[in-house]
Formats: C-alpha cells, sequence, structure tokens
C-alpha cells in the first residue's frame, strides 16, 4: 500500500520554523539521506549544530559507496563524525551516525 505524503526541503522548513539554527537535526527519512545530505551546501550545514542519521545502506552492499559519499561531504562542510554499525540484514558499519562540529 502507498500513502503520498506532502515533503518540504530544509531550507524552506527553516524559514518556515523562524528558526535560523537547528541544534539537532535527526535524518531518519528511509533511504533518502543520501540525496538530502549529498545535496547539503555550506550555507545550509552551517544552520546544523548536530545530525543523526540512520543510512539505510544495511539494505544492499551496493549502496555503501552512497553513503560514504555523504560521510565525506558533510565531512568536508566541516562534520566530525561517529558511527554505530549493525549487523542486521547485509549489516554496515554506517547504521546509526552522528555527525557534530569540534569546536
Amino acid at each position: 500500500r502507498e500513502i503520498s505524503v506532502e515533503t518540504i526541503a530544509l531550507p524552506a522548513l527553516l524559514k518556515l520554523s523562524g528558526q535560523s539554527f537547528v541544534d539537532l537535526l535527526k535524518v531518519d527519512i528511509e533511504g533518502a539521506e543520501w540525496d538530502l545530505l549529498g545535496a547539503l551546501s555550506e550555507q545550509q550545514a552551517a544552520c546544523i549544530g548536530q545530525s543523526s542519521v540512520e543510512f539505510h545502506d544495511f539494505l544492499a552492499p551496493e549502496l555503501r559507496p552512497r553513503t560514504e559519499a555523504c560521510i565525506a561531504h558533510l565531512k568536508k562542510l566541516g562534520f566530525a563524525v561517529l558511527c554505530r554499525g549493525t549487523e542486521h540484514l547485509r549489516g554496515s558499519p554506517y547504521f546509526d551516525c552522528l555527525f557534530y562540529r569540534e569546536e
């Protein structure tokens, strides 16, 4: 069964909420985390203190390069990262990741 939901881009969400900074962004969007994080700009990243992300590459090993590209992108944007893996399904060292600023 499919359910359609309305989505909103991160910059629009910040504008709508009237906030200019997010202390903690929880990203659990069932496989769409690669698109969101991979397109994050320097300006958008500067508005985020920490981000908790659940990557879904445990579903298929061929998705691992997308996860690693997102992690590399966020590191370039100034985030440090801590990850916890899982043995669930096909396993992943990147199941739960916390991106934070070392300041």
